[in-house]
């Protein structure tokens, strides 16, 4: 019984709520990584099209995380504008990732830029 209230009580942890205030597992996973840029409510064309434009030829590593779930997929790209269409749009990215997109909406996810990589910084782009 002690180890079913243990997993009820992470369970609880990790359930997220959709607004802004969310629950324990997000915010100590989201303390742990710096933040430079975050966009939500992507599934409103124009908040899409701004990420998009803020984005364009811009490298770096970027974290998608589910609101529902707390769910991260975390990964780098040489244009992140380009590979937010491929994730939301064009559906050609981590299978688990659109399941959980087409399952939950995408209104339940926010896209983080973790960290914004320039030329100069002694990294290729091919490296991303």
């Amino acid at each position: 019984m002690k180890r079913q209230n243990e997993t009820m009580k992470r369970q609880n942890e990790t359930v997220l709520t959709t607004s802004d205030t969310t629950i324990t597992f997000f915010q100590k996973f989201m303390k742990n990584l710096p933040l430079v840029i975050e966009f939500k409510d992507l599934h409103i064309t124009n908040n899409f099209k701004q990420a998009k434009a803020a984005l364009k030829n811009r490298m770096g590593i970027y974290c998608i995380i589910c609101l529902i779930t707390g769910k991260a997929y975390v990964g780098s790209s040489k244009n992140l504008a380009e590979r937010l269409n491929d994730h939301i749009i064009e559906g050609k990215s981590n299978k688990p990732l659109q399941n959980a997109i087409t399952k939950h909406g995408l209104e339940h996810f926010i896209f983080y830029v973790v960290e914004l990589v320039e030329l100069d910084s002694g990294l290729r782009p091919e490296s991303l």
